[in-house]
């Protein structure tokens, strides 16, 4: 009887063809507080259920339960009426007491359309994707640098690995794909 052994290894393909492989790894089952609450008029309940998605479904802490409900909840009317042409970077120094990842998601749930999701997955994947993969890189420490990392380079990197496919579907991609490398990716036989 002949024996299969299979191995892993990376082939370069077409930007559609990693986004519908890696997209089909995604797995989220808290993803209609997503779906169900975002791109709509920004309520209350919509948010925090943003929010709760953000966190993995799990209540938050109340520490950040707290910085939400005073730096997020207690400045929806400031949100629903900003002008839209408002610079991301004005964007979140105004809103950016939430800490940057949060603050960044504020940014996304605000125009979703404009500014993509942004974590620790979807930066290991684009710096992966970006350089050669013989070393995984994790997303900045630094609040600051986060924020630049993500305005200078991921906005851009989004949109340009993104032109025609629905950004979600992208962004369930790179997420499967960084998660997938935090995972395996240190594996000799994956970084050659």
């Amino acid at each position: 009887m002949l024996r299969r052994f299979p191995i892993i290894r990376f082939a370069s393909v077409r930007r559609e063809e990693f986004v519908e492989f890696w997209s089909a790894f995604y797995e989220d089952k808290n993803e209609q507080l997503y779906s169900d609450s975002i791109g709509r008029q920004l309520t209350p309940d919509r948010v925090r259920s943003l929010y709760l998605w953000k966190n993995g479904g799990h209540r938050l802490a109340e520490h950040k339960r707290q910085t939400v409900e005073r730096n997020v909840m207690g400045r929806l009317g400031e949100l629903r009426h900003l002008d839209e042409n408002c610079p991301p970077a004005d964007f979140l120094r105004r809103f950016g007491l939430v800490g940057p990842i949060w603050s960044i998601f504020l940014l996304h749930i605000w125009q979703p359309d404009a500014y993509p999701i942004y974590d620790q997955h979807t930066h290991r994947a684009m710096r992966f994707i970006q350089t050669s993969p013989s070393q995984i890189e994790e997303i900045p420490t630094s609040p600051c640098l986060k924020v630049q990392t993500y305005l200078s380079d991921y906005v851009p990197f989004f949109s340009e690995e993104s032109p025609s496919m629905p950004d979600r579907k992208v962004d369930k991609a790179l997420s499967a794909f960084g998660k997938f490398l935090k995972t395996y990716g240190q594996q000799p036989a994956l970084q050659g």
